[in-house]
């Protein structure tokens, strides 16, 4: 046991170190997606909601946090040297540049895909149940995996957060978050039934119209702003594709 020591030392510094990345990282970036706050009390208490709204809980467990983040590439995947940040020959910004292998490594943004699932005048919501945005609520979305087409991934996020089936998708917002390097492209889908309840990633799932919809808890703007111009669109039967850019929530001091 006396070779233990150094190693333990190492660990706990190691998990020190990523532990004070994470929080230095949310600073420098003051995203939205990356905001890990502490949720107020009413909000992270059960929502009740307006009358007659139905919503379906997750049995009590211990939640997960999952953390996103947007870190610097200090080295390199392929070689494992250490990386410049310098703009290549030939380019307009700067780009991590590995020096021994000449690898370009090149960051673009990720593409978000969800979809407003309908069913019988109503929406289905997800209460989030990780981090960001823990315990509010917000549509069944999440990145696109590679090999899948944008509607596929908006129905397997629709599954894996709500276990729904969704149909006939049709394209209805694109938003640009470029404060976090993201799109956001959100279908409107039709419910092939009512049967819901919460996936792994969701506390809670409902069913809710405009008046229900707990608008006080949705988790990001990118989603409140596609619900008002969908409900809007709604009482018009006309859904134009819709387009917008979102804008970085204020800093907080």
């Amino acid at each position: 046991m006396t070779g233990c020591g150094p190693v333990i030392v190492l660990v706990a510094a190691a998990m020190l170190a990523a532990s004070r990345w994470n929080v230095n990282a949310d600073r420098m970036l003051g995203c939205e997606s990356l905001d890990c706050q502490s949720i107020p009390a009413v909000l992270a208490s059960e929502w009740t909601g307006a009358k007659g709204h139905q919503t379906i809980m997750r049995p009590a467990t211990q939640s997960r946090t999952f953390y996103s983040r947007r870190c610097a590439m200090n080295f390199c995947p392929n070689c494992g040297a250490k990386v410049n940040h310098q703009i290549p020959q030939g380019d307009d910004r700067p780009r991590y540049v590995c020096p021994v292998c000449k690898e370009i490594h090149y960051q673009n943004p990720k593409l978000v895909v969800g979809v407003i699932p309908e069913w019988q005048g109503r929406i289905l919501l997800c209460r989030r149940a990780i981090a960001p945005r823990e315990g509010l609520w917000t549509l069944p979305a999440g990145y696109l995996e590679n090999g899948e087409t944008a509607a596929d991934g908006a129905r397997r996020e629709t599954w894996e957060e709500a276990r729904a089936r969704v149909d006939a998708l049709a394209p209805y917002a694109l938003f640009d978050l470029t404060f976090v390097n993201q799109l956001y492209l959100i279908f409107r889908g039709a419910m092939i039934s009512d049967d819901c309840h919460p996936g792994d990633e969701s506390l809670a799932v409902g069913f809710f119209t405009e008046a229900e919809v707990p608008w006080e808890a949705i988790a990001f703007k990118v989603i409140e702003e596609t619900l008002r111009r969908y409900f809007k669109d709604c009482a018009t039967g006309v859904f134009p594709f819709q387009t917008g850019r979102i804008q970085a929530p204020a800093r907080k001091d």
